[in-house]
């Protein structure tokens, strides 16, 4: 304690403590001030952290929108594939009966050509047999001439009617290949009298 106050009474000493004493007051408010910057850096450092929290709680927000959106038009394309999906089993099913359908129309192609055939074979032999019928009627028309003396008159038949009629009678003006007879000849082939001329 007498060394402290020996030290205290020394002038030259006081100068020394006095230095010593400023300097550590500097020292002090320096720390004091240096630990003022760096709370105040702290707090724009948090500032700056919820801003950025904040930014991303935004960004969250519209990402969570978007993905919702997203799910959304991600269904309304599932359904769109099952309905092409659907389309596509359904067009293959017509196409199918397309097919299907177009084999019968070759059958029925076939057996068209076919009949078209037996109608010109059938065509070809009905041309022949009346080519045919009229050699017979020209030969029935001589016959008839020299055999209707004993037939009581002479009488007229179309080649597909089924009445005998007089030769001017109103019913034959569009026949052709008439053939004549007699009417005993007529009646005796099972024709009948016509009710216009009644022969």
């Amino acid at each position: 304690m007498q060394k402290i106050k020996d030290l205290i009474n020394n002038p030259r000493n006081l100068k020394v403590i006095s230095a010593i004493l400023v300097i550590v007051c500097l020292v002090s408010v320096a720390s004091s001030y240096g630990n003022g910057s760096t709370i105040s850096k702290l707090k724009e450092t948090t500032n700056l952290n919820d801003s950025k929290i904040a930014e991303l709680e935004d960004t969250i927000e519209n990402l969570n929108t978007e993905t919702s959106e997203l799910e959304v038009r991600n269904k309304d394309k599932k359904t769109q594939i099952d309905q092409l999906q659907a389309d596509a089993k359904e067009f293959g099913d017509l196409e199918s009966q397309v097919e299907e359908l177009q084999e019968k129309n070759n059958a029925l192609q076939a057996d068209l050509d076919s009949l078209k055939a037996s109608n010109e074979a059938a065509a070809h032999e009905a041309a022949t047999q009346a080519t045919s019928a009229e050699s017979s009627t020209a030969s029935t028309e001589v016959s008839s001439s020299s055999g209707s003396s004993s037939g009581g008159g002479e009488v007229c038949i179309t080649q597909t009617g089924a009445k005998y009629h007089h030769s001017s009678c109103s019913t034959l003006s569009r026949s052709k290949n008439l053939r004549y007879m007699s009417t005993s000849e007529a009646k005796a082939a099972g024709y009948e009298a016509c009710k216009v001329c009644n022969p």
